[in-house]
């Protein structure tokens, strides 16, 4: 990723990659945050492209189980809440958990995140602007995939054709 960010920021200096035939690297899921939207916008990478090698897929939150409480779980989802429907936007929220303790944390980003109604069916729907009320797809989403993978298709497809110096010594 450093190549790869180095060579798009300065395409006309000498940049390598160096990689150890002797040293084996850890192939593992990865899950990202949203920022590597911002990174691979930045690069101009088209993440369908290197998602179907990558074994990956697009993520709109991350939920977090056991976290706050033993047995439960909450989501912590991409992109702005949106207030549209609010009369005094996250207030409505801390009043409402005031009111009713019991209500769930889950509650929190179902009320504010629209994209929650897909998230909890396991579902995505990009329309041709990826709008989706205050929810942007190509801004507001992240990736999960198969970390080393990622690694070899950013070298071979991004790095080396732009120019990047593969050198393999320990």
């Amino acid at each position: 990723m450093s190549a790869a960010t180095l060579i798009k920021e300065f395409p006309d200096k000498k940049i390598a990659l160096i990689e150890s035939p002797e040293i084996a690297t850890v192939g593992v899921g990865e899950s990202t945050i949203g920022q590597i939207r911002n990174w691979s916008t930045f690069l101009e990478l088209d993440d369908k492209e290197f998602l179907k090698h990558t074994d990956g897929t697009y993520k709109l939150s991350i939920q977090f189980t056991d976290f706050y409480k033993k047995g439960e779980s909450f989501h912590y989802p991409f992109g702005r809440p949106s207030f549209e429907n609010t009369l005094d936007g996250l207030n409505d929220w801390w009043f409402k958990k005031f009111i009713y303790p019991e209500t769930p944390y889950t509650d929190y980003a179902d009320c504010y995140y629209p994209q929650m109604a897909l998230v909890n069916q396991n579902k995505l729907s990009i329309n041709s602007d990826g709008q989706f009320e205050d929810f942007y797809f190509f801004k507001d989403t992240a990736f999960h995939f198969d970390a080393t993978k990622f690694g070899l298709w950013l070298r071979d497809n991004y790095c080396l054709p732009k120019g990047v110096v593969h050198i393999k010594e320990h």
